[in-house]
Protein backbone atom coordinates (compact mmCIF):
# COMPACT_ATOMS: atom_id res chain seq x y z
CA UNK A 1 0.00 0.00 0.00
CA UNK A 2 2.76 2.51 0.42
CA UNK A 3 4.90 1.55 -2.80
CA UNK A 4 1.39 2.53 -4.20
CA UNK A 5 1.40 6.23 -2.34
CA UNK A 6 -1.14 5.06 0.24
CA UNK A 7 -0.20 5.68 3.68
CA UNK A 8 -2.26 3.06 5.18
CA UNK A 9 -1.85 0.43 7.61
CA UNK A 10 -3.54 -3.41 7.55
CA UNK A 11 -6.05 -2.63 10.39
CA UNK A 12 -7.36 0.32 8.90
CA UNK A 13 -8.30 -1.56 5.56
CA UNK A 14 -9.89 -4.24 8.22
CA UNK A 15 -12.04 -1.84 9.69
CA UNK A 16 -13.12 -0.22 6.68
CA UNK A 17 -14.19 -3.41 4.94
CA UNK A 18 -16.01 -4.13 8.33
CA UNK A 19 -17.40 -0.86 8.04
CA UNK A 20 -19.04 -2.00 4.58
CA UNK A 21 -19.58 -5.32 5.30
CA UNK A 22 -21.67 -4.00 8.94
CA UNK A 23 -24.95 -5.97 8.84
CA UNK A 24 -27.58 -3.58 10.76
CA UNK A 25 -28.86 -5.43 14.23
CA UNK A 26 -32.09 -6.52 14.60
CA UNK A 27 -33.72 -4.19 17.20
CA UNK A 28 -36.58 -5.47 19.47
CA UNK A 29 -39.73 -3.77 20.65
CA UNK A 30 -39.81 -4.05 24.90
CA UNK A 31 -43.68 -5.42 25.38
CA UNK A 32 -46.34 -4.49 28.26
CA UNK A 33 -49.09 -6.78 28.75
CA UNK A 34 -52.07 -6.10 30.87
CA UNK A 35 -54.10 -8.35 32.88
CA UNK A 36 -55.63 -11.53 31.30
CA UNK A 37 -53.76 -10.22 27.79
CA UNK A 38 -51.91 -12.97 26.29
CA UNK A 39 -50.57 -16.71 27.10
CA UNK A 40 -47.89 -18.41 24.87
CA UNK A 41 -47.82 -22.12 23.87
CA UNK A 42 -45.09 -24.13 22.35
CA UNK A 43 -43.84 -27.85 22.42
CA UNK A 44 -40.56 -29.19 23.06
CA UNK A 45 -38.56 -32.41 23.66
CA UNK A 46 -37.24 -33.88 26.71
CA UNK A 47 -34.78 -37.27 26.79
CA UNK A 48 -36.25 -39.17 30.04
CA UNK A 49 -35.90 -42.84 31.09
CA UNK A 50 -38.89 -44.47 31.10
CA UNK A 51 -39.21 -48.15 32.98
CA UNK A 52 -35.20 -48.27 32.15
CA UNK A 53 -35.35 -46.94 28.55
CA UNK A 54 -34.45 -43.87 27.15
CA UNK A 55 -37.38 -42.04 25.47
CA UNK A 56 -37.98 -38.88 23.47
CA UNK A 57 -41.05 -37.57 25.36
CA UNK A 58 -42.93 -34.50 23.99
CA UNK A 59 -43.19 -31.54 26.53
CA UNK A 60 -46.51 -29.32 25.73
CA UNK A 61 -45.98 -25.91 27.60
CA UNK A 62 -47.92 -22.44 28.39
CA UNK A 63 -46.54 -19.11 30.14
CA UNK A 64 -48.49 -16.47 30.73
CA UNK A 65 -46.92 -12.77 29.18
CA UNK A 66 -47.65 -11.00 32.38
CA UNK A 67 -47.01 -12.93 35.21
CA UNK A 68 -45.06 -15.72 33.61
CA UNK A 69 -46.93 -18.25 35.55
CA UNK A 70 -45.98 -21.89 33.51
CA UNK A 71 -47.56 -25.08 33.06
CA UNK A 72 -46.37 -27.68 31.10
CA UNK A 73 -47.25 -31.56 30.58
CA UNK A 74 -45.76 -34.61 29.07
CA UNK A 75 -46.61 -36.82 25.83
CA UNK A 76 -45.05 -39.51 24.16
CA UNK A 77 -46.35 -37.50 20.43
CA UNK A 78 -47.87 -34.08 19.73
CA UNK A 79 -51.33 -35.52 18.38
CA UNK A 80 -54.43 -33.54 18.11
CA UNK A 81 -56.05 -35.11 21.37
CA UNK A 82 -52.50 -33.81 23.29
CA UNK A 83 -52.51 -30.75 21.90
CA UNK A 84 -56.47 -30.27 22.85
CA UNK A 85 -55.84 -31.96 26.38
CA UNK A 86 -53.10 -29.42 27.10
CA UNK A 87 -55.51 -26.61 26.35
CA UNK A 88 -58.36 -27.82 28.80
CA UNK A 89 -56.31 -28.72 31.50
CA UNK A 90 -54.04 -25.41 31.65
CA UNK A 91 -57.83 -23.17 31.00
CA UNK A 92 -58.89 -25.52 34.23
CA UNK A 93 -55.73 -24.83 36.03
CA UNK A 94 -55.62 -21.37 35.96
CA UNK A 95 -59.32 -20.77 36.74
CA UNK A 96 -59.96 -18.83 33.34
CA UNK A 97 -58.96 -18.59 29.79
CA UNK A 98 -56.62 -15.76 28.16
CA UNK A 99 -58.29 -13.30 25.68
CA UNK A 100 -55.34 -14.68 23.06
CA UNK A 101 -52.79 -17.48 22.68
CA UNK A 102 -49.83 -16.88 20.76
CA UNK A 103 -48.68 -19.75 18.75
CA UNK A 104 -45.68 -20.73 16.24
CA UNK A 105 -46.68 -22.70 13.03
CA UNK A 106 -47.89 -26.10 14.72
CA UNK A 107 -49.00 -28.25 12.69
CA UNK A 108 -52.10 -28.72 15.28
CA UNK A 109 -52.32 -25.26 14.98
CA UNK A 110 -51.84 -23.94 11.20
CA UNK A 111 -53.74 -26.28 8.79
CA UNK A 112 -52.05 -24.11 5.46
CA UNK A 113 -50.30 -20.98 4.44
CA UNK A 114 -52.36 -18.97 2.60
CA UNK A 115 -49.80 -16.71 0.71
CA UNK A 116 -47.04 -15.46 2.23
CA UNK A 117 -47.82 -14.22 5.59
CA UNK A 118 -51.17 -15.75 6.24
CA UNK A 119 -52.44 -18.82 7.59
CA UNK A 120 -55.10 -21.02 8.06
CA UNK A 121 -55.94 -22.52 11.73
CA UNK A 122 -57.04 -26.17 11.18
CA UNK A 123 -60.59 -26.74 12.60
CA UNK A 124 -59.88 -28.24 15.51
CA UNK A 125 -57.90 -25.04 17.00
CA UNK A 126 -60.98 -22.75 15.29
CA UNK A 127 -63.45 -25.21 17.44
CA UNK A 128 -61.38 -24.75 20.61
CA UNK A 129 -60.95 -21.43 20.49
CA UNK A 130 -64.77 -20.80 19.17
CA UNK A 131 -65.54 -22.82 22.53
CA UNK A 132 -63.38 -21.57 24.89
CA UNK A 133 -63.79 -17.42 23.40
CA UNK A 134 -60.13 -16.98 22.98
CA UNK A 135 -58.62 -15.47 20.01
CA UNK A 136 -55.00 -16.46 18.39
CA UNK A 137 -52.48 -15.73 16.52
CA UNK A 138 -49.62 -16.96 14.65
CA UNK A 139 -45.66 -15.80 14.98
CA UNK A 140 -44.26 -14.99 11.72
CA UNK A 141 -42.38 -17.89 9.99
CA UNK A 142 -38.95 -18.59 11.46
CA UNK A 143 -39.44 -16.08 14.59
CA UNK A 144 -39.57 -18.35 17.32
CA UNK A 145 -38.76 -15.27 19.65
CA UNK A 146 -41.75 -13.88 18.88
CA UNK A 147 -43.12 -16.05 21.82
CA UNK A 148 -39.81 -15.52 24.23
CA UNK A 149 -41.82 -16.51 27.02
CA UNK A 150 -42.70 -20.18 26.93
CA UNK A 151 -39.55 -20.26 24.23
CA UNK A 152 -37.54 -19.58 27.68
CA UNK A 153 -39.92 -21.57 29.57
CA UNK A 154 -39.69 -25.06 27.53
CA UNK A 155 -36.03 -24.60 28.27
CA UNK A 156 -36.19 -23.68 31.78
CA UNK A 157 -38.45 -26.26 32.93
CA UNK A 158 -35.98 -28.78 31.16
CA UNK A 159 -33.26 -27.37 33.15
CA UNK A 160 -34.48 -26.15 36.44
CA UNK A 161 -36.55 -29.71 36.37
CA UNK A 162 -35.04 -32.80 34.48
CA UNK A 163 -31.31 -31.69 35.35
CA UNK A 164 -32.37 -33.01 38.81
CA UNK A 165 -34.14 -36.33 37.88
CA UNK A 166 -34.70 -37.90 34.22
CA UNK A 167 -35.19 -41.68 35.33
CA UNK A 168 -39.08 -42.84 35.74
CA UNK A 169 -40.76 -46.10 36.08
CA UNK A 170 -43.59 -44.76 33.94
CA UNK A 171 -45.04 -41.95 32.07
CA UNK A 172 -47.30 -40.77 34.68
CA UNK A 173 -44.73 -40.93 37.11
CA UNK A 174 -42.81 -38.03 35.40
CA UNK A 175 -45.90 -36.17 34.84
CA UNK A 176 -46.50 -36.60 38.69
CA UNK A 177 -43.24 -35.21 39.03
CA UNK A 178 -43.24 -32.34 36.04
CA UNK A 179 -46.07 -31.13 38.24
CA UNK A 180 -44.68 -31.06 41.69
CA UNK A 181 -41.88 -29.01 40.68
CA UNK A 182 -43.93 -26.58 38.68
CA UNK A 183 -45.49 -25.55 41.78
CA UNK A 184 -42.07 -24.90 43.69
CA UNK A 185 -40.89 -23.01 40.33
CA UNK A 186 -44.32 -20.70 40.59
CA UNK A 187 -43.78 -20.02 43.82
CA UNK A 188 -40.37 -18.21 43.35
CA UNK A 189 -40.40 -14.07 43.35
CA UNK A 190 -39.87 -13.16 40.36
CA UNK A 191 -37.05 -9.78 40.08
CA UNK A 192 -39.36 -8.05 37.42
CA UNK A 193 -42.15 -8.59 39.19
CA UNK A 194 -41.54 -6.75 42.65
CA UNK A 195 -40.77 -9.73 44.14
CA UNK A 196 -43.96 -11.47 43.42
CA UNK A 197 -44.30 -15.07 42.36
CA UNK A 198 -45.97 -16.41 39.28
CA UNK A 199 -48.67 -17.72 41.58
CA UNK A 200 -49.50 -14.77 43.32
CA UNK A 201 -49.68 -12.72 39.78
CA UNK A 202 -51.58 -15.30 38.97
CA UNK A 203 -54.05 -15.16 41.78
CA UNK A 204 -54.54 -11.30 40.75
CA UNK A 205 -54.96 -12.39 37.08
CA UNK A 206 -57.52 -14.68 37.38
CA UNK A 207 -60.81 -12.02 38.24
CA UNK A 208 -59.58 -10.84 34.97
CA UNK A 209 -59.55 -13.61 32.96
CA UNK A 210 -62.86 -14.86 30.74
CA UNK A 211 -65.08 -17.15 32.19
CA UNK A 212 -64.50 -20.97 32.12
CA UNK A 213 -67.12 -23.34 30.65
CA UNK A 214 -66.85 -26.74 30.97
CA UNK A 215 -64.45 -28.76 30.19
CA UNK A 216 -63.75 -29.19 26.68
CA UNK A 217 -63.74 -33.02 25.34
CA UNK A 218 -60.40 -33.61 23.62
CA UNK A 219 -60.43 -36.64 22.17
CA UNK A 220 -59.91 -37.19 18.64
CA UNK A 221 -62.62 -39.08 16.51
CA UNK A 222 -62.89 -40.96 14.17
CA UNK A 223 -64.25 -44.55 12.47
CA UNK A 224 -62.67 -48.21 12.29
CA UNK A 225 -63.63 -50.93 10.99
CA UNK A 226 -62.93 -54.01 13.52
CA UNK A 227 -60.98 -56.95 11.68
CA UNK A 228 -61.08 -60.90 11.77
CA UNK A 229 -59.30 -60.37 15.05
CA UNK A 230 -62.07 -58.44 16.51
CA UNK A 231 -59.84 -55.39 17.46
CA UNK A 232 -59.46 -51.72 15.46
CA UNK A 233 -55.88 -49.78 14.95
CA UNK A 234 -54.97 -46.81 16.19
CA UNK A 235 -51.58 -45.36 15.84
CA UNK A 236 -50.03 -49.05 14.82
CA UNK A 237 -51.63 -50.28 17.89
CA UNK A 238 -54.60 -52.88 18.58
CA UNK A 239 -57.61 -53.03 20.84
CA UNK A 240 -60.39 -55.05 21.15
CA UNK A 241 -64.39 -54.99 20.83
CA UNK A 242 -67.11 -57.74 21.57
CA UNK A 243 -66.83 -60.81 19.33
CA UNK A 244 -69.98 -59.88 17.63
CA UNK A 245 -68.53 -56.51 15.84
CA UNK A 246 -66.40 -58.50 13.57
CA UNK A 247 -67.04 -56.80 10.33
CA UNK A 248 -68.55 -53.78 11.66
CA UNK A 249 -67.76 -50.26 11.58
CA UNK A 250 -67.49 -48.63 14.98
CA UNK A 251 -66.74 -44.55 16.18
CA UNK A 252 -63.47 -44.34 18.55
CA UNK A 253 -62.36 -41.63 20.78
CA UNK A 254 -58.72 -41.44 21.82
CA UNK A 255 -57.92 -39.47 24.12
CA UNK A 256 -54.15 -38.88 25.88
CA UNK A 257 -54.65 -41.72 28.08
CA UNK A 258 -57.53 -44.10 26.83
CA UNK A 259 -59.57 -45.27 23.81
CA UNK A 260 -62.98 -45.28 23.83
CA UNK A 261 -65.49 -46.92 21.48
CA UNK A 262 -69.27 -46.72 20.11
CA UNK A 263 -71.42 -48.67 17.92
CA UNK A 264 -74.09 -46.39 17.19
CA UNK A 265 -73.47 -44.39 19.95
CA UNK A 266 -73.80 -47.11 22.93
CA UNK A 267 -70.06 -47.53 24.23
CA UNK A 268 -68.55 -50.90 23.89
CA UNK A 269 -65.18 -51.08 24.68
CA UNK A 270 -62.84 -49.01 27.23
CA UNK A 271 -58.85 -48.99 27.13
CA UNK A 272 -55.97 -48.16 28.39
CA UNK A 273 -54.08 -46.28 25.69
CA UNK A 274 -50.84 -48.05 24.30
CA UNK A 275 -48.06 -46.45 22.93
CA UNK A 276 -45.40 -47.73 20.33
CA UNK A 277 -46.13 -50.18 17.37
CA UNK A 278 -47.87 -53.36 17.63
CA UNK A 279 -48.92 -53.73 20.69
CA UNK A 280 -52.70 -55.39 21.64
CA UNK A 281 -55.03 -54.38 24.28
CA UNK A 282 -57.06 -57.34 24.03
CA UNK A 283 -60.05 -58.21 26.87
CA UNK A 284 -60.70 -62.04 27.35
CA UNK A 285 -64.26 -61.06 27.98
CA UNK A 286 -64.53 -60.06 24.34
CA UNK A 287 -64.15 -63.45 23.25
CA UNK A 288 -66.76 -65.50 25.17
CA UNK A 289 -68.49 -66.41 21.60
CA UNK A 290 -65.74 -67.24 20.19
CA UNK A 291 -64.31 -69.08 22.98
CA UNK A 292 -67.14 -71.38 23.61
CA UNK A 293 -66.92 -72.46 19.71
CA UNK A 294 -62.94 -72.77 19.34
CA UNK A 295 -61.92 -73.92 23.28
CA UNK A 296 -58.67 -74.90 21.98
CA UNK A 297 -58.15 -71.23 20.66
CA UNK A 298 -57.60 -70.37 24.63
CA UNK A 299 -54.50 -71.66 25.43
CA UNK A 300 -51.80 -69.95 23.51
CA UNK A 301 -54.34 -66.57 22.81
CA UNK A 302 -53.13 -63.00 24.13
CA UNK A 303 -56.12 -62.56 25.38
CA UNK A 304 -55.16 -65.04 28.46
CA UNK A 305 -51.93 -64.16 28.18
CA UNK A 306 -53.52 -60.59 29.31
CA UNK A 307 -56.11 -61.50 31.31
CA UNK A 308 -56.18 -61.06 35.15
CA UNK A 309 -53.93 -62.99 37.56
CA UNK A 310 -56.85 -64.45 39.30
CA UNK A 311 -58.42 -65.51 36.19
CA UNK A 312 -55.25 -67.29 34.44
CA UNK A 313 -54.62 -69.22 38.26
CA UNK A 314 -58.39 -70.41 37.88
CA UNK A 315 -57.56 -71.36 34.01
CA UNK A 316 -54.39 -72.97 34.95
CA UNK A 317 -56.22 -74.58 38.42
CA UNK A 318 -58.96 -75.99 36.69
CA UNK A 319 -59.59 -75.90 32.79
CA UNK A 320 -55.95 -77.68 32.14
CA UNK A 321 -56.80 -80.53 34.65
CA UNK A 322 -60.17 -81.39 33.01
CA UNK A 323 -59.12 -81.06 29.58
CA UNK A 324 -56.39 -83.88 30.48
CA UNK A 325 -58.87 -86.26 31.63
Amino acid sequence: MRSGGYDIGYITVCNAVRDVERKTMEAFIRQQYGWDDSAEFDWGEVKLFIDGRLKIIQMGAFATCKGNYRYADLYYNQKMENFLHLHAEFFDRVGGVYREIVYDNLKTAVAKFVGRNEKKPTDELLKLSIYYNFKFRFCNTGQAHEKGHVEKSIEYIRRRVFSKRDSFSSLYEARQYLRQELEKLNLKPQILAESKSAAQMLFEEKEYLLPLPPKYDTARVFERRINKYSCFEVDSCFYSVPDCYVGEFVFVKAYPDKIIVFYRQEEIAEHRRRFGHFQWAIEIDHYRQTFLRKPGALASSVALAQAAPELKKIYQSYYIVILCK
